[in-house]
């Protein structure tokens, strides 16, 4: 679970920055 992926999802959405990754 690489953490730029998670912060690039959290920016677009907050809820889900867990769950496609």
């Amino acid at each position: 679970m690489p953490l730029f992926n998670t912060q690039n999802i959290t920016s677009l959405e907050p809820e889900s920055h867990l769950g496609p990754f």
